[in-house]
């Protein structure tokens, strides 16, 4: 037990130093709002549609133009990643997605709705590798699983405490704000 414990506390110290260094806590903030906004498009985009008068069909089909931008960004990714350092594209296309989002709020037209979902999906679909690349390359091979875990902890982490929020927002100012 003493054994136990000493390991457990040297593994929070280690956490919370590998945390305070700025590429990672950005990295493991980065990847929980990728999968947070994913999860949120998905369980909030329906009610949006409602909310719209958009067809539920044609809202199924926005979803999965979602899909189809992150897998097609997915493709491209190594050859992007030779011309755009790691870093600057995973900012770049952040920033990308949000933009999307919050562009969704303006607009009641489907296939206007459809574009910044395949925007969001495309730009997004950079950033799930980008940061498990990014805190593979910073850390050391002894942290490393410890790194890839907060990650992960990270993403569990929003998609729990994210919707429920999201819900709460939506609930007081409407769907839209949720975006």
């Amino acid at each position: 037990t003493v054994k136990a414990a000493e390991e457990q506390s040297n593994t929070w110290s280690a956490a919370k130093s590998m945390l305070s260094r700025k590429e990672i806590s950005l990295a493991v903030f980065i990847s929980l709002a990728i999968s947070s906004t994913l999860d949120l498009l998905v369980i909030f985009l329906p009610l949006l549609g409602k909310e719209r008068a958009i067809d539920p069909a044609i809202i199924g089909l926005i979803i999965s133009l979602r899909a189809v931008g992150s897998m097609g960004s997915r493709l491209i990714l190594g050859v992007v990643t030779k011309y755009i350092k790691d870093r600057t594209l995973l900012l770049a296309t952040t920033l990308i997605s949000m933009l999307a989002c919050v562009g969704m709020v303006y607009t009641s037209a489907a296939w206007i709705l459809g574009l910044l979902v395949f925007v969001t999906g495309f730009a997004s679909g950079f950033g799930q590798p980008l940061t498990m690349s990014l805190i593979s390359l910073r850390t050391r091979p002894d942290e490393r699983a410890l790194a890839v875990s907060a990650r992960l902890t990270g993403n569990r982490l929003g998609q729990f405490l994210l919707p429920v929020g999201a819900g709460l927002l939506a609930n007081g100012a409407g769907v839209g704000a949720v975006f």
